[in-house]
């Protein structure tokens, strides 16, 4: 795991003085080593190194395949890569420098080409030149868990690993991604906070094409090498539920005992639910003493570290827990910035940061539960949209128009009574966590065209072309997701599962993870993102992912073989955050950081509107505290940032 770095024909930044900054972005990612190299005067390769995998000089990047003829530095793991380097022995006589996976990848790719990437299993952000051909490929992973950010443009390119290697020169923010975010708490790739800055996507391929004599990007093109909805996966078993749970039994103990290895201590995130539970009992049955790692709070409603405590004691791992203060999460606030890059609001940050800094002091890699419930229908709005959908697009748009502008009017107690008198009526509502805000998303998802917006809605912060935004400026965005396409009215629970591993998972989840762990120095690792996993999941009926009243049917089937089901008998709660208790009631830094002469000065936000939202959670309106949350993601973000902003 690493921090990569590459431009072309930038003279201004290519002194030592520049490297050396270039070096400060990149180096927490890989604090072990840092190293570059200079291709034809106009090519630079930058690399940072957390050494997990052969520790020796021999894994060090930028690396020089035997014939000379390509060059590499990747951010990533290569899980299979032993048995791609048999591959490689059977076909060609090559005398290895040492046992990295950066070598396997390297020589693989000038081997057999692009084409190999169908038969990798890891997660890589990957820089590959063909010294030859004067080409440079930049490739991600299927599912985007690791970062690359890329500027092209006919005289030059730039790539990184961490957006703030773009700081080299000031830049203009980018609009429509900022409405992203006030919508989804994080940015849509491709797109970055910085105009003309993207970020590849999950499964891409950039082809550029160069003219060294010249100087100059003669072509750009770019592809897929993977889709997750690609039909060829779809074959639905016919297996029965116990047999399919055998087949999902085998293939787990696989994916995670090649997740296991590395040449430093390993171990797992452990947050008490199916997910991360189910993957750390087959870990520590493969590694037995495992180190795990929880977060709990104090506040007994948000608090799950005593089931992971019991989860931990069945499991006889070796397991560590660090309570959340008001102090921690003041801060790690003050440190989001540099850990991002760009605004980024989804509020579990605080916690994974906190929990990647505690196992970072004891483990250099962790496996996590990451993307269990985008593959086996974890959310509950897979069971609740589609029949929602079905009564709602029946009911005239007018009526739905007035029932929520009634609703509206009596806000927010009309959705705090309603959230009263259903936790009395429905038990099974008793323990959830801000009913009255989603009763709230709800209520204004019903005026939704179709079922991928009314599930964005009931999630989402603001709507995209909300009006008047709180982003100053016309900036109308047309997105018609009945276009995509995963787009299916008659299989709707599995195309809002295809929509959440193309969008939710990499722009937001992977994001929150992969920037919190690398910070301090730490790889995090997904097994549920291992693509043979993804193909078996996609095999799988419906039924034996959601029914009417359950979710991850398999996955829990497989859990209580290792662990017993009374310690899951309780409502699924995720990583929630008491934000309100924790950092909201900071009215003097609120105050002091959307300060009105200078949110005016800046430009950028709607002044009138960020005090609306301040003076209403300020007289017990919570039902905001994550547009709010936003607003001060990016104030914060904005004043780290000021002297980069052109």
């Amino acid at each position: 795991m690493c921090g990569i770095t590459g431009f072309f024909n930038i003279p201004e930044i290519s002194n030592s003085k520049s490297i050396d900054s270039l070096f400060e972005s990149i180096s927490h990612r890989g604090p072990d080593l840092n190293k570059h190299f200079v291709e034809e005067n106009s090519i630079y390769f930058l690399f940072s190194r957390l050494s997990i995998i052969d520790l020796s000089s021999a894994g060090d990047q930028p690396m020089i395949s035997k014939s000379g003829n390509s060059i590499i530095i990747f951010n990533g793991e290569i899980y299979n890569h032993l048995e791609i380097r048999d591959k490689i022995n059977k076909d060609l006589k090559i005398s290895w420098n040492g046992h990295s996976d950066t070598e396997t990848l390297l020589e693989s790719i000038e081997y057999y080409g692009i084409d190999i990437l169908n038969e990798i299993r890891g997660m890589y952000s990957i820089c590959f030149y063909d010294r030859k051909k004067n080409q440079l490929i930049l490739i991600n992973d299927r599912f985007g868990e690791k970062p690359l950010y890329y500027s092209i443009n006919e005289k030059n390119f730039f790539f990184s690993s961490d957006i703030k290697s773009f700081n080299y020169q000031k830049r203009k923010i980018n609009p429509i991604a900022l409405k992203y975010f006030f919508r989804d708490n994080c940015i849509k790739s491709p797109l970055s906070i910085w105009k003309n800055v993207n970020k590849i996507k999950p499964g891409e391929i950039i082809n550029i094409q160069l003219d060294i004599e010249n100087k100059i990007v003669k072509k750009v093109q770019h592809s897929n090498y993977w889709l997750s909805n690609n039909k060829k996966t779809k074959d639905i078993s016919k297996d029965p539920l116990d047999k399919l749970t055998d087949k999902l039994d085998t293939i787990l103990n696989e994916v995670i005992s090649n997740q296991l290895i590395a040449d430093v201590p390993v171990g797992c995130f452990l947050s008490g639910g199916v997910d991360s539970s189910l993957v750390t009992a087959i870990a520590s049955k493969n590694s037995p003493n495992m180190k795990t790692f929880s977060i709990g709070f104090n506040d007994k409603r948000f608090d799950e570290a005593p089931f992971s405590e019991k989860i931990a004691e069945h499991l006889h791992t070796d397991h560590h827990s660090k309570y959340f203060t008001k102090e921690d999460a003041v801060e790690i606030t003050k440190k989001i910035p540099f850990i991002y890059g760009e605004p980024y609001s989804d509020s579990s940050q605080l916690p994974t940061i906190l929990l990647s800094n505690f196992a970072s002091k004891y483990v250099k890699v962790s496996l996590t539960g990451d993307g269990g419930d985008e593959l086996f229908g974890g959310y509950h709005r897979y069971n609740l949209i589609p029949s929602i959908w079905k009564t709602s697009k029946l009911i005239p748009l007018p009526f739905k128009i007035l029932s929520n502008k009634f609703l509206r009017l009596l806000s927010p107690y009309s959705f705090k009574t309603l959230s009263f008198f259903l936790k009395i009526i429905n038990k099974k509502y008793s323990d959830t966590l801000y009913l009255e805000s989603k009763l709230e998303e709800l209520s204004e998802s019903l005026m939704s065209k179709n079922f991928l917006e009314m599930s964005i809605s009931i999630s989402n912060h603001l709507p995209l072309n909300y009006n008047p935004h709180v982003v100053k400026g016309n900036y109308p965005i047309n997105e018609n997701l009945k276009n995509e396409h995963y787009y299916d009215e008659n299989n709707i629970s599995e195309s809002l599962m295809t929509y959440d591993v193309e969008n939710y998972l990499p722009n937001d989840l992977l994001v929150k993870t992969d920037r919190a762990s690398m910070h301090y120095g730490l790889e995090a690792r997904m097994p549920y993102l291992d693509h043979i996993v993804f193909n078996f999941c996609r095999s799988l009926p419906l039924k034996y992912k959601i029914n009417k009243s359950e979710s991850k049917i398999i996955l829990k089937n497989l859990l209580y073989r290792y662990v017993p089901k009374k310690l899951f008998e309780r409502p699924k709660r995720g990583f929630v955050v008491p934000l309100a208790n924790l950092v909201l009631d900071e009215n003097i830094w609120i105050k002091k950081l959307l300060n009105e002469k200078k949110i005016i000065r800046q430009g950028i936000l709607n002044y009138d509107l960020v005090k609306k939202e301040v003076e209403s959670f300020i007289k017990g309106n919570y039902l905001n505290q994550y547009i709010l949350w936003d607003i001060i993601m990016f104030q914060q973000w904005y004043d780290y940032n000021e002297d980069k902003i052109s």
